[in-house]
């Protein structure tokens, strides 16, 4: 059986052992026929957000799990909630922050969102690597942050 959406960490994700898990799972996708693949693989927010990530390049993934799945998930791994590092209340915090900052001009469309982007294209033959990837990204983003400052008239 094909699992039709996978969910991995995002090639932008802080932690290296985060990063090393996408490439090898990405490796092992590419080897797979197209017939086999998944039709969706999603690189999300894990350690780090995608905030900075241009609005057209974003994915947004509404979490319409009961309120308690997440706690409840995490509880699982309980390196992940004991010793003061609260997890669980940080990524729902974070997941209902992209719920209400994902526009100021139209009420929230989901009461939490995880952000992720595409890495489907990643699959395909000729596909950047993950460097590649991410660097497209931060130009990207570096040009709508210069130009909107150079449209406020400013240096």
């Amino acid at each position: 059986m094909v699992p039709e959406v996978v969910y991995l960490h995002n090639p932008a994700d802080r932690h290296e052992t985060h990063l090393a898990v996408l490439s090898a799972s990405l490796a092992a996708l590419r080897q797979l026929p197209a017939t086999s693949r998944p039709k969706e693989v999603y690189g999300c927010e894990v350690w780090g957000d995608l905030d900075w990530v241009p609005s057209s390049k974003i994915v947004r993934l509404p979490c319409t799990a009961p309120e308690d799945f997440g706690p409840s998930l995490l509880r699982c791994f309980r390196s992940q909630v004991e010793g003061g590092k609260r997890y669980d209340l940080a990524s729902a915090g974070r997941r209902r922050a992209q719920a209400t900052f994902a526009d100021a001009y139209t009420p929230d469309q989901a009461p939490e969102v995880v952000l992720a982007l595409d890495l489907l294209p990643l699959l395909e033959s000729g596909a950047p690597s993950l460097a590649q990837f991410v660097s497209s990204l931060i130009n990207e983003f570096r040009q709508q942050a210069t130009d909107r400052i150079k449209r406020i008239g400013s240096a």
